[in-house]
């Protein structure tokens, strides 16, 4: 099941911004991000479970990423099951503001139910 989430990120201010509450029990496999604008200064972004507290990707430098260009994620050695109701946040840190920031971003993840979940016992055959 696929995640996407649209945010604005500020050009001089560190952020945390919820993506989404999980509705499920599962693991994020994969993320991917996305930004109207091509960013300068020295900013990332790492996605966290913020219920949990754990890192779920390593952070993404985001300063120099051409406008428009879809950059996957480094999935964290600390990545775990998510539980039904947890926060997942994305940590946006500005440690050199320069002038301009990412504007309208997208982080799009995919979350994996655990097998059978989905369907439930009555569907595993």
């Amino acid at each position: 099941m696929r995640h996407p989430s649209n945010l604005t990120l500020a050009g001089t201010a560190t952020l945390t911004v919820p993506l989404f509450v999980a509705e499920s029990d599962g693991e994020i496999q994969s993320a991917d991000y996305v930004a109207s604008g091509a960013t300068d200064g020295t900013k990332t972004i790492q996605l966290k479970n913020n219920t949990q507290n754990f890192n779920i990707t390593a952070a993404l430098t985001v300063s120099g990423i051409a406008a428009l260009t879809k950059t996957s994620f480094v999935m964290a050695s600390t990545n775990a099951p998510i539980r039904k109701g947890d926060v997942i946040v994305a940590i946006y840190t500005v440690t050199v503001a320069g002038t301009v920031g990412p504007g309208e971003a997208s982080i799009d993840t995919l979350f994996q139910e655990p097998v059978g979940q989905h369907f439930g016992p009555a569907w595993a055959g």
